[in-house]
């Protein structure tokens, strides 16, 4: 959860962390609220000292948009993933204005014809292939942008043996939307068409977020009213590389910090 028009959105480490993908030629893959989008008139949490400079508009919409859009328009070689997230689909609720559609179409108009921006709903699956010398494989995502709170105590960590159950043909379950960042591998043992067993890894990954929701004491604000916590900071890097030992594919993940 980027948050990207926020005030609160850690921009350098953002930018940094994008500068990056685009040296190593890796993908971005953003699971919903790459916007903000709470200073519209209709947002009961909008406030005046919350609005960046650069959107101070009676066009605040076409502002936003814009604003999200330019990271993109700035990193013409990456290809991204942009899914829908509670923040995109409250302003579609409650303004009638689709966001994700908005800034989708101008990332694509901004690039032009070498644009590589793939869009998705709030859930679904990502199937990525990847293809070594005598062969491919594949590796299969479920996310779903989320909702509730997670948990103040487990950080939704229990969710991870309700998708393994629910999602049992998934490689990778995410969990976008709580702004927590942990790593859970769940151990299975599949039985392949031969009859031979094999013990695989599902991984389950919080997502993380760039949105730094600083509590002051004595302050005032959403979270501090809400007795949000503070949360950890920065995405993942999701590594898939070739064991010569395994002879297959392996994938691993690195928090980007």
């Amino acid at each position: 959860d980027v948050h990207h028009d926020s005030k609160k959105c850690v921009r350098p480490m953002l930018y940094r962390h994008l500068d990056e993908a685009q040296e190593l030629g890796a993908d971005v893959m953003s699971y919903g609220d790459w916007g903000d989008y709470m200073q519209g008139r209709a947002d009961r949490r909008h406030s005046k000292d919350d609005l960046l400079p650069e959107l101070v508009s009676g066009a605040y919409w076409d502002k936003a948009m814009d604003y999200n859009a330019a990271p993109l328009i700035a990193r013409p070689s990456l290809a991204w993933w942009m899914s829908l997230g509670n923040h995109e689909t409250a302003v579609r609720k409650n303004n009638e204005i689709d966001v994700h559609d908005g800034l989708i179409r101008r990332a694509r108009e901004g690039i032009g014809a070498d644009a590589m921006i793939a869009s998705g709903g709030y859930a679904g699956w990502i199937r990525h292939v990847f293809d070594y010398g005598t062969g491919s494989r594949s590796h299969l995502t479920y996310y779903n942008h989320g909702g509730g709170g997670g948990g103040i105590v487990s950080k939704g960590v229990l969710w991870a043996n309700r998708r393994a159950a629910m999602y049992p043909d998934a490689d990778l379950c995410v969990y976008p939307h709580w702004h927590e960042k942990w790593s859970f591998p769940i151990a299975r043992m599949r039985v392949d068409k031969t009859g031979k067993e094999h013990n695989v890894i599902q991984n389950h990954i919080a997502t993380g977020t760039y949105k730094e929701a600083v509590v002051d004491v004595g302050g005032v604000g959403f979270e501090i009213e809400k007795m949000h916590a503070i949360k950890p900071m920065g995405g993942w890097w999701f590594i898939a590389y070739w064991s010569a030992r395994d002879d297959d594919m392996r994938f691993r993940f690195v928090e980007a910090d």
